[in-house]
């Protein structure tokens, strides 16, 4: 069924069903200008997905020659019809460079190789791994074939006729799902990023450390855009998209909570115990009648948990007889504070720019009376820095193991003094000195090693 949901620019959806599935359809966009189209996502690779597609698109009477397909993101009820959507014609199909290369090792690497095996690591048996392979959509319905496309970093830009799209990175529901924004409009399309009557799944990527901590600071990166109308990618929008992303954050913060919870009723369990001990939307059914693909997608989601808790040092993982074990580092209490203090921080600075980073503090490490013109410069395990002390953008030097230090924008050049070495570790940080701003102003700072909670 085609609907014009939007007037100027032209933006149609096709309502595309997506069978036995609990998210019911994918609403794909179509924008059209000055005989010009561009398809947003596509649904499963099934005929039921295609035949509704197809429908839509032919009431359009489209013209292929200069139509183009921009996929959000890797998930097969997104990518699934593309490369038979587009063969044998002239169109480009867009994808972001991070998904494309993720999309790759799923579909000709070993990728899901490795998941298996982190699966089974986290109480999975071998044998539902296989009842998986055919049963899970993630494989059962992905594209007939991997296929080419442009590569896309965050900040392109999509033209259709007179329109401008932004490409806007936002990982964290996978490693780099992308959004459209029409800025005039301030009309943006969320994908799988912003869900209005279901919460996005948060689920462990391989190579990926943190990927619920990635997709909170993404909220806060959209949280900054100017957005009058949110068109999801499944079901409706019928709330305000602001008041919905704090939803999103306060509904992590309760799953936080559970699971620490349930680590320290059963320490030393692996994410599929601890999965079961927590709420999910079963529709009255047990853990164990939960469907095996569902129980998969939970057990996902609490790693991606367990993982945030784990970068924190609120929680360590250790493996015991091949199988992942968790325990908390501190009481459960002290635990759910610090979650609390991290939420508390993130309403107090709501509308700051997402630079900050404000919601999500990582683990910190601090160069104590390191100052520069009033502001008490800190150093970020992963790159991350508190908003009430620092507003920076530029990095200046990228340290080892993917540690970042950021300075504030006025600064120019900062002079590395040495290097220090704590435990096995390099750290290389220390001696600041010889810092010129803009202006000219020359100052000397120096600073030791201290690290804090986060």
């Amino acid at each position: 069924m085609l609907t014009k949901i939007y007037e100027n620019p032209a933006v149609y959806r096709v309502d595309v069903p997506l069978p036995d599935n609990p998210l019911k359809n994918l609403n794909c966009y179509v924008v059209q200008d000055s005989g010009e189209t561009l398809i947003i996502d596509t649904g499963f690779n099934r005929k039921e997905c295609l035949d509704a597609l197809l429908e839509g698109l032919a009431e359009l009477d489209a013209d292929w020659e200069k139509t183009n397909l921009f996929l959000t993101h890797l998930h097969a009820d997104h990518t699934g019809l593309a490369p038979t959507l587009m063969k044998d014609k002239p169109g480009k199909m867009y994808m972001s460079r991070v998904d494309y290369a993720v999309l790759e090792g799923l579909m000709v690497g070993e990728v899901w190789k490795v998941s298996d095996a982190n699966f089974i690591a986290e109480g999975f048996t071998q044998e539902q791994i296989n009842i998986l392979h055919s049963g899970n959509p993630a494989r059962g319905f992905e594209p007939e074939c991997f296929f080419d496309v442009e590569e896309l970093e965050d900040g392109d830009v999509i033209t259709v006729g007179k329109w401008k799209f932004q490409c806007i990175l936002v990982p964290g529901h996978t490693p780099g799902q992308m959004i459209l924004y029409q800025r005039e409009e301030q009309l943006l399309f969320t994908a799988d990023h912003i869900l209005f009557d279901i919460t996005p799944n948060i689920t462990c990527w391989v190579g990926t450390a943190d990927s619920l901590g990635n997709y909170l600071d993404s909220l806060v990166k959209t949280r900054d855009i100017p957005i009058r109308t949110a068109l999801p990618a499944h079901r409706k929008n019928d709330m305000n998209v602001y008041e919905r992303m704090d939803e999103i954050v306060e509904h992590h913060l309760k799953r936080l909570k559970e699971t620490v919870d349930a680590i320290q009723q059963f320490p030393g369990s692996h994410a599929t115990k601890i999965a079961a001990c927590l709420r999910w939307s079963m529709r009255g059914k047990t853990w164990e009648e939960f469907p095996l693909s569902q129980r998969w997608f939970a057990v996902g989601e609490t790693i991606a948990h367990l993982d945030y808790l784990v970068c924190r040092g609120y929680a360590e993982r250790k493996v015991v007889d091949g199988k992942n074990a968790y325990w908390l580092t501190m009481d459960g209490a002290l635990c759910k504070s610090k979650l609390d203090c991290i939420w508390k921080n993130s309403a107090r600075n709501k509308g700051k720019t997402s630079e900050y980073r404000h919601w999500f503090i990582r683990k910190q490490i601090w160069l104590e009376s390191l100052q520069y013109k009033g502001f008490q410069l800190l150093y970020f395990y992963g790159g991350y820095f508190h908003p009430d002390v620092l507003y920076a953008e530029k990095q200046i030097f990228c340290k080892t193991e993917g540690e970042k230090f950021f300075r504030h924008p006025s600064v120019l050049y900062a002079k590395m003094e040495k290097e220090i070495f704590f435990g096995e570790r390099k750290h290389i940080y220390g001696y600041f000195e010889t810092v010129t701003d803009r202006t000219g102003h020359q100052g000397f700072s120096g600073g030791k090693h201290r690290e804090t909670a986060g």
